[in-house]
This record gives structure tokens, C-alpha cells and sequence, in this order.
């Protein structure tokens, strides 16, 4: 795809999911670990609201995405471990 030589793209799946779902999700599933979830310090971001899609992707690359967060981060785990 000649067009898409010196651009940008985002890549996501149809999932959203926020950090404290994903360490949860790591925690519940697939890790032996406790996630402790501890106050916000002084500066943090406490609150974004944003949407990553990768229509662009799809348009110009013909992007799709063929995992779920979950299947995709069972992936990483077991190849990591």
C-alpha cells in the first residue's frame, strides 16, 4: 500500500477496556499475582476520555483485527512464560 508510506496509524481491537479492567483481567486470569490498587498521587491523571479506532487502518491498509484483548494478552503471557 503505496499510500500509507510516511503516515500514522492507530491499531486497536473492537474492545475498550481501561487500565484498572486490564490489570484486573491479568490478575483474575492469568497471573499468579496481587494487583493492589493504591490513591492517586498529587499530578496524576485522574480522568481522560478518548477514543482510539483504527479506521484509518482499515481504510487504507485493510487492518483487521483478529484477536480479542483477552486472547491477545493470553497470548503474550504464554509466550513470555
Amino acid at each position: 500500500k503505496f499510500n500509507s508510506i510516511g503516515q500514522i496509524f492507530n491499531i486497536s481491537g473492537p474492545d475498550t477496556i481501561n487500565i484498572r479492567e486490564l490489570a484486573s483481567l491479568i490478575e483474575e486470569r492469568f497471573l499468579p499475582v496481587k494487583i493492589e490498587f493504591t490513591d492517586n498521587d498529587k499530578g496524576d491523571i485522574t480522568s481522560t476520555s478518548f477514543s482510539i479506532t483504527s479506521e484509518k487502518a482499515n481504510r487504507i491498509l485493510e487492518y483487521e483485527a483478529k484477536y480479542k484483548i483477552i486472547d491477545g494478552i493470553k497470548q503474550v503471557i504464554d509466550y513470555e512464560g
